[in-house]
């Protein structure tokens, strides 16, 4: 078997990374949020988060820039997102992803779905301005039991903390249901320090769960450790 290295994503992962969007908008249930907010089919959501993709919009969560992966001769088998929320004072993820979704589903379709926005909003946790997030991790069935999850999670904290010296702390944003991600990223020093549940009855079924933790970790230590990348 070829040797797994770690490399930011390119062109030809876009269809990689658009499956570990889906899935983690999923949070491994059978609908994403879009599928249940939008009225969408998961064909629908994979062409538009490709389309989104294809934007190659700076600072978005949903581009390509910001994924890093994990190859396998030459084909991506793991990934996530990473970004540094409000960059240089920039507009929220929030209001990105928005923005973006609008512009790819058109305006009367988002705003027919306004009422199960907010229902969804009502459980979503705030993310911190200038702490590190990371999101949207995947790994092939057939790659998983290798901890290439917390692989990922390291290597995307040392690059970040490189890239910005003074970045001081990471946010992951996990869905109630997972408790299975919770114990992972407990394995990685994240520690669960707030956490919201809808009041309204309906929102659950908009969302993978009614209730979302917020788990952060604070860097306390130089970076020291080389990111075996793959070389060009």
């Amino acid at each position: 078997m070829s040797q797994l290295l770690s490399r930011p994503a390119v062109a030809s992962d876009r269809d990689f990374v658009a499956t570990c969007i889906i899935e983690a908008e999923a949070s491994g249930t059978e609908q994403t949020t879009y599928e249940r907010v939008f009225g969408i089919s998961r064909e629908e959501i994979f062409d538009f988060v490709c389309q989104l993709l294809d934007e190659d919009l700076e600072g978005f969560e949903m581009s390509l820039p910001v994924f890093w992966v994990i190859e396998n001769g030459g084909k991506p088998v793991a990934g996530c997102a990473g970004w540094v929320e409000c960059e240089y004072g920039g507009p929220s993820s929030a209001t990105l992803r928005a923005q973006a979704l609008a512009y790819v589903l058109g305006r009367e379709k988002w705003q027919a779905s306004l009422a199960d926005l907010q229902r969804v909003a009502a459980i979503s946790m705030p993310r911190k301005a200038d702490f590190l997030q990371l999101e949207a991790f995947f790994v092939l069935p057939e790659f998983r039991g290798r901890w290439l999850t917390g692989r990922l999670v390291r290597e995307q904290e040392e690059r970040f903390r490189k890239q910005f010296p003074e970045l001081k702390a990471s946010q992951m944003l996990v869905w109630g249901n997972n408790e299975t991600a919770c114990r992972l990223y407990e394995r990685q020093g994240y520690k669960i320090v707030d956490s919201t549940e809808s009041k309204a009855g309906s929102a659950g079924e908009k969302a993978p769960a009614a209730f979302m933790f917020s788990m952060e970790k604070h860097f306390y230590y130089p970076i020291y450790l080389h990111l075996p990348t793959k070389k060009n």
